[in-house]
């Protein structure tokens, strides 16, 4: 399950939502017997356009600790900073820095969270979590049609009261405003700015069957991801940051379905800034080494996009050193 952008959701049985509020939200729970976790997002309006919001901070809730991913990846074990790797819950819980994602991996779950410090949120859960989660990922059952299930268990008529319903306290929603209680439209984009932002260097690269992301289009459809695009870069009018948004969202998408490493950024487009003693790489460790912890003999993960630390360099917080 994820969300990304203004938000978009996909949730586990794969539907689309575009809920808009700007509260606190249950984003995946185990509502089974055991209820082992939960992972939380809280979403901020964005400042041009509040009726559109934005994940900007994550929560992750197991074993009686509470792990935030703050915005430029800070994070919290309980409230209070800390940096990274951290090991908690006797090693149940790690979390450290995996390509351009804090990554919290919940081991004894078999739970990996995923978030960027800016706006992209990635649930991974076994086939043993089926028909027993629940907020705005769904229930997991393999059937994307009774996706909106309320927090009381009734069935949502749309995504707005259903993401309503997962607010986890109206303490954090501003003001204490649940914000929009029908679906927000696609935010007006007139017909100028409508074809600048869907052109085949915008928007339009996604579907673009010469272009970058050509390579996905058999394993991923690009069509919705498009429409993801066209709405956040008219919701912010144009901003470049929609689109880079966008495109970083269905490059992960089609490392997920199994495409190998592929360049799409140029020094032009959307470039990852890395920082001192580290350059980008389309295909680093997803578990690199770090002054606590070595890098292990084989990862789970592969390779990831990221910034990688030059060589003789290992990973301090987030810095190479």
């Amino acid at each position: 399950c994820s969300a990304s952008g203004d938000p978009h959701y996909r949730t586990f049985d794969g539907r689309r939502h575009h809920f808009q509020g700007p509260c606190r939200y249950t984003f995946a729970k185990d509502c089974g017997d055991s209820s082992a976790f939960a992972v939380e997002t809280q979403n901020v309006p964005l400042t041009r356009k509040p009726s559109v919001a934005v994940v900007r901070e994550v929560y992750v809730k197991a074993y009686g600790i509470e792990i935030g991913i703050l915005q430029r990846k800070k994070i919290t074990v309980n409230g209070e900073r800390t940096s990274l790797p951290i090991s908690a819950a006797g090693g149940d819980i790690k979390v450290r820095l995996s390509g351009r994602y804090v990554w919290v991996q919940l081991k004894d779950l078999c739970v990996d969270v995923f978030y960027d410090g800016r706006h992209r949120i990635k649930v991974e859960v076994p086939d043993n979590y089926k028909d027993s989660m629940c907020g705005l990922c769904g229930n997991f059952n393999d059937n994307r049609g009774d996706d909106y299930i309320k927090a009381d268990g009734t069935t949502a008529p749309n995504w707005t009261e259903f993401g309503n319903s997962h607010v986890t306290d109206i303490s954090t929603c501003p003001g204490g405003d649940i914000g929009p209680t029908t679906d927000v439209a696609h935010p007006e984009c007139d017909d100028s700015l409508n074809a600048a932002v869907s052109a085949s260097d915008k928007c339009g690269l996604l579907q673009d069957s010469a272009g970058p992301f050509a390579v996905v289009h058999g394993h991923v459809d690009p069509s919705g991801a498009f429409e993801d695009c066209v709405w956040d870069m008219c919701a912010r009018d144009g901003d470049i940051l929609g689109l880079c948004e966008n495109l970083e969202a269905y490059a992960d998408a089609s490392r997920d379905a199994g495409v190998g490493v592929f360049a799409w950024r140029t020094a032009d487009r959307c470039p990852l800034e890395c920082p001192e003693n580290s350059a980008y790489s389309t295909c680093t460790s997803a578990c690199p080494a770090t002054c606590t912890t070595s890098a292990p003999e084989s990862c789970s993960r592969g390779c990831v996009e990221g910034c990688e630390c030059d060589e003789g360099f290992v990973l301090s917080g987030l810095a190479c050193v």
